[in-house]
């Protein structure tokens, strides 16, 4: 299925003025990303997309420290079940966010389309993948702290204000700011050995 037939398939998804899109390889799943969720407008649905990072190595999303099926039951304990899409991690192939904004920009043109992310991502996103393409059609761009630099704050600030459409709104800090997936991972890998 597309993401934009998992959209359409889902009346409040369908019907919603502002959806946000909240990406990531989630190798493993952990706090952090669950603070993200919590912080997230209420009032907004989010659909969760495991992925696979176009600028690493792919790898087998069974190979993964986090399953879709452990994802899942991690997802379905919020009081405000996020929608998860999993067709990409599925698939297996690199798949660069700016493709999928495109047609999903494409195909709901008054639709407000966001996205959610840590500060490590939002100092980045300028150098993803066609980012110009991708930030001309983001709506907002909702970042959670993540050890925050004041000075990179503002530089990127200052980078982005160039796309006049795009919104940037800081929600806030949260505790699990210094847990990471790759510490996880390595951690993980040397109790293996």
């Amino acid at each position: 299925m597309s993401l934009i037939d998992f959209i359409e398939s889902n009346s409040k998804l369908s019907d919603a003025s502002e959806i946000i899109f909240y990406g990531g390889s989630f190798n493993p799943w952990h706090d952090g990303h669950a603070s993200c969720l919590r912080l997230s407008p209420k009032d907004i649905p989010v659909i969760v997309i495991p992925d696979h990072n176009p600028f690493k190595n792919l790898v087998d999303h069974n190979s993964k420290a986090s399953t879709l099926k452990e994802l899942r039951i991690q997802l379905n304990s919020f009081e405000r079940k996020p929608y998860l899409f999993e067709d990409f991690a599925v698939a297996n192939t690199k798949n660069p966010t700016n493709v999928w904004f495109a047609e999903l920009s494409n195909n709901f043109p008054n639709k407000r389309l966001s996205m959610l992310m840590g500060f490590d991502t939002f100092i980045t996103i300028d150098r993803w993948i066609n980012a110009e393409i991708l930030l001309e059609q983001v709506t907002c761009l909702y970042v959670v702290d993540r050890l925050n630099d004041d000075s990179l704050k503002q530089d990127q600030i200052k980078r982005l204000s160039s796309f006049k459409n795009l919104e940037i709104i800081f929600l806030g800090e949260h505790p699990h700011e210094e847990v990471s997936s790759t510490q996880i991972r390595e951690k993980l890998n040397s109790l293996k050995k």
